[in-house]
């Protein structure tokens, strides 16, 4: 029993040259032209295989990733900032210069609870700053929320940051915890403290 195959592609293409190449003489081709041929339709089967095999493998696009923008502080230059900046530099050459009533109106209403104007002075007074008669400058500032900004404030080459508070449309100087806690002492064991540690 012959069992037959179907044809291949590949025996087709060689039926097709044998064909061409054993023709009548009147319509016979040469071996170059019919090699010619058969290039074009191998190449025209090649890019039907790749086209086929594209449309049915695509391969998986990778998602685009974004870069996360990290959140960015709010710049010294905004108007909020160099608000409060000022209000800092003017609270601390206030002290400086020995106006201690003045220092003492630019504090938060915490700040003027914690300790009366008379109180602040007297304790001032007593023990004026190191830096008495120096000049202040603001270094670099940045808001923590609309009513809060954080302040360096530069004195003599030492740097320290001051807590802004906006109350009431005005930015004003929040004491710093080791003052609010001076300030509840009183200020005679406020005196007493600052001399033992020799600030006085």
């Amino acid at each position: 029993m012959i069992v037959t195959r179907p044809a291949s592609a590949a025996d087709k293409l060689r039926l097709t040259a044998a064909q061409l190449v054993g023709a009548a003489p009147g319509r016979r081709l040469t071996a170059a032209r019919a090699a010619v041929v058969l290039l074009g339709i191998l190449a025209v089967l090649a890019a039907g295989a790749l086209v086929a095999g594209c449309s049915t493998h695509p391969q998986p696009r990778q998602p685009r990733t974004v870069p996360a923008t990290p959140a960015t502080p709010k710049s010294s230059n905004d108007p909020r900032t160099v608000a409060a900046a000022k209000v800092a530099v003017e609270a601390e050459n206030r002290q400086l210069s020995g106006d201690y009533a003045g220092a003492w109106e630019l504090y938060t209403a915490a700040g003027k609870a914690a300790i009366s104007k008379d109180d602040f002075v007297r304790l001032q007074t007593a023990c004026p700053p190191k830096l008495h008669g120096q000049q202040a400058r603001a270094t670099e500032g940045r808001l923590e929320d609309p009513n809060t900004a954080v302040i360096r404030i530069q004195v003599a080459g030492q740097t320290t940051a001051r807590t802004m508070r906006n109350e009431g449309g005005h930015w004003l100087t929040e004491p710093s915890d080791s003052a609010m806690a001076d300030f509840k002492l009183g200020v005679d064991q406020a005196i007493a403290k600052q001399k033992a540690a020799g600030n006085c």
